[in-house]
């Protein structure tokens, strides 16, 4: 990408070439078929199905399981 300024004074001389990658972006839909299963009083297991191709925005590296303790 080659950037010129151009304004009312004139037009600039080229900048620098800069190459740069953006990272990826998080899913745009939520994964599917989300299940918990109690495997004890204190465990449980979580399964689900990734979202659907079109909505990965680059490679799926993980998902983040969050908890926090219920209102009581």
């Amino acid at each position: 990408m080659t950037v010129v300024g151009d304004n009312e004074v004139g037009r600039g001389e080229a900048a620098d070439t800069v190459t740069f990658v953006t990272g990826e972006e998080e899913p745009s839909a939520p994964p599917n078929d989300v299940s918990v299963e109690s495997k004890g009083p204190t465990t449980i297991r979580v399964t689900w199905r990734a979202p659907p191709a079109e909505h990965w925005n680059g490679a799926i590296k993980g998902f983040y399981i969050g908890y926090r303790k219920a209102r009581e």
